[in-house]
């Protein structure tokens, strides 16, 4: 009897690595190019999001969708969480999920949101794991801990190649497949033109580290900005 238990046992413990194997299907980008991967994760709402992996971090490769509620464009808060999506302004989810936006950007999310929207074993990156990035990428130490303009073609690298989403010229290669786009932001303002992106890094009280990367740079931009405003979101792994 204990032989039969440990042979049913074995075979579901191989059926459950076959399934793993099946949901880490190879992740193509830009002109085909195949980038290395950590598999396909889902969040809180069921939605699944492409990864990848550059040096030894594993990113999302698509803005989060994650999305509970929602309020209009311009509502914020230092310390309440609040949801948006570019261009709207009602507050009923389906009809928000509905729109262009939504589908094509994504979800924004003040900061409060922000640091408790990420999926389980995946966190809103510190402003430290924003600069391991950009470093492995080539930015020198003292540039990725100024702030303003720093870097070469970092940001280049980092954004979605082509103008199907960015404004043109988007100066981009997408080198490591992370996928940037431009979400704009909770003010109902620079879609198109603006991928900005929180950290979980506060500056102040009010204020928090974030990233912006925009379709006429090639490099990319450190600052901080008050934790009422919507901005996209980026998970990396645990």
């Amino acid at each position: 009897m204990n032989r039969i238990v440990t042979i049913v046992a074995a075979v579901l413990l191989v059926n459950n690595l076959i399934a793993q194997v099946v949901t880490f299907p190879p992740y193509f980008g830009a002109q085909g190019k195949h980038y290395k991967n950590c598999g396909i994760v889902s969040d809180q709402e069921g939605n699944t999001y492409r990864t990848v992996v550059i040096g030894n971090q594993c990113w999302m490769a698509e803005n989060l969708r994650y999305l509970p509620s929602v309020v209009a464009y311009g509502t914020g808060a230092n310390d309440i969480p609040y949801y948006y999506v570019h261009g709207y302004s009602g507050t009923d989810v389906d009809e928000a999920k509905a729109t262009e936006n939504y589908n094509s950007f994504g979800a924004l999310y003040n900061w409060p949101a922000a640091m408790i929207s990420c999926p389980v074993g995946w966190h809103l990156p510190d402003d430290d794991e924003v600069k391991q990035l950009e470093m492995f990428l080539g930015m020198a130490e003292v540039g990725a801990n100024g702030v303003g303009w720093r870097g070469t073609n970092q940001g280049a690298a980092l954004k979605d190649w082509g103008t199907e989403l960015w404004l043109s010229p988007n100066i981009a290669t997408n080198s490591t497949g992370f996928s940037a786009i431009p979400g704009g932001n909770s003010a109902n303002m620079q879609l198109y033109t603006h991928c900005i992106l929180w950290t979980a890094t506060e500056n102040t009280t009010t204020s928090a580290y974030m990233r912006t990367l925009i379709y006429s740079e090639a490099s990319v931009h450190r600052f901080y900005n008050g934790k009422s405003l919507g901005y996209s979101v980026r998970c990396v792994k645990d």
